[in-house]
């Protein structure tokens, strides 16, 4: 905005746009005390976006297999019933105007990203199936992702058992309704798992400080899988 010095300092941002999601459209007739509710179409876009977030060392922890028997459903339901260990943890010993600032970052975490990442999951996989069911062919690319607290090695395992999670949902999904298309290929997941590699510098890996390393909020959004690849008969979406 300015040239010289009104502003200090010249930093480049960037932004990762997310396209709207049209919701269905909704016809709602009251009869008495009787209210009828219709979806008359549901509308789904493309390039819907997905990024799911895990509790520390899960699934499977403290071991180097790079699989997993869990789907990633069992795993947010365990996650989001902890929401009350997760409060008390990272407010602990705080001063009353610091608990405050904390429990609206936890919560934020909470409602924002791990419920309303899975809430997306079921537009998602629907839009997925909708895709396939009419004889396309599908590709994704899932990105796997730890916080620092472990080793490298570790948490590269890790990441790859945290995809597998979302994988073994998808099979189970619907009653394997997309399982079918994995097997004959009109469906492929690739694998990318980084572990810890792309989490943000600063973030506290001490065994000691579980309050930073393991509850922090910053920290919790380390511990994802995303889908960063989406493409469709050859066309890549985003």
């Amino acid at each position: 905005m300015y040239i010289k010095a009104r502003t200090c300092c010249y930093d480049i941002y960037s932004a990762k746009l997310f396209p709207k999601i049209i919701s269905p459209v909704v016809d709602v007739k009251k009869d008495s005390a009787v209210t009828n509710v219709t979806v008359k179409d549901s509308v789904y876009e493309r390039n819907v976006f997905l990024k799911l977030y895990f509790d520390n060392d899960i699934p499977d922890s403290r071991t180097l297999k790079t699989t997993t028997l869990f789907n990633y459903e069992e795993l947010y339901l365990d996650y989001v019933n902890r929401r009350n260990d997760y409060m008390n943890s990272f407010t602990v010993d705080l001063t009353d105007s610091q608990k405050i600032d904390a429990q609206q970052a936890m919560n934020t975490f909470f409602e924002n990203k791990l419920e309303k990442g899975f809430k997306g999951l079921e537009r998602f996989s629907a839009y997925v199936l909708k895709l396939l069911d009419e004889g396309n062919k599908v590709e994704l690319k899932v990105r796997g992702s730890a916080s620092p607290l472990a080793n490298s090695a570790y948490n590269t395992n890790l990441s790859k058992r945290r995809i597998v999670s979302i994988i073994n949902y998808w099979k189970e999904y619907k009653d394997e309704a997309l399982n079918k298309y994995l097997k004959n290929k009109s469906l492929i997941i690739t694998q990318e798992p980084v572990g810890e590699n792309l989490t943000q510098k600063g973030l506290s890996d001490n065994l000691k400080d579980l309050r930073n390393s393991v509850y922090n909020p910053n920290v919790a959004m380390e511990r994802y899988i995303e889908v960063v690849k989406f493409i469709v008969n050859g066309k890549e979406e985003y």
